[in-house]
């Protein structure tokens, strides 16, 4: 609680524990928090401490609301992010081929992109009955992502979609 309490004095954000999912993570606001660093952002904090106790968060209407990762995993948010620079034709194929032909290799680069994501992020996570959908929307050349905020985190980290 302690702890809690001064994250949110340190960082000013609003800090909400679901009630529920410390019973169900068999932990307690008094629980002893042992985690000593000198710089860290306030993600690797509390991503430390909650994981020590079978908790995470997501960012929900402007504060961390910390629950159980199944809670956490039903959580979706859809975001949508440009990948056009990631498809683009190659300039000759439009100059030889023509634009349909251009076309059908971006599509096919589009699908290509989302199958790597598919096999390398969390295979489970976008299986039929997984929570998580991407989608190619060509009239903007963007993907339509529905997923776990957590998800989205690691989709915008450096070296995905060019750090964007």
């Amino acid at each position: 609680k302690t702890v809690i309490t001064h994250l949110q004095d340190r960082t000013g954000l609003t800090i909400i524990i679901d009630e529920a999912s410390l019973r169900d993570a068999n932990s307690d606001y008094d629980d002893p928090v042992t985690f000593s660093v000198q710089k860290a952002t306030v993600r690797t904090v509390m991503k430390k401490i909650l994981g020590d106790r079978g908790l995470t968060y997501i960012i929900k209407e402007g504060a961390l609301q910390v629950m159980t990762p199944k809670k956490a995993s039903e959580h979706l948010v859809t975001r949508t992010y440009q990948i056009d620079d990631l498809i683009a034709p190659d300039p000759q194929t439009q100059m030889f081929f023509g634009p349909f032909v251009a076309q059908f290799q971006m599509a096919q680069n589009a699908q290509q992109l989302i199958n790597l994501i598919q096999m390398t992020i969390d295979p489970s996570y976008w299986q039929p009955n997984g929570p998580g959908s991407i989608t190619f929307y060509f009239p903007t050349r963007s993907l339509i992502i529905r997923a776990s905020t957590e998800m989205h985190y690691q989709l915008g980290s450096p070296g995905m979609f060019g750090g964007r």
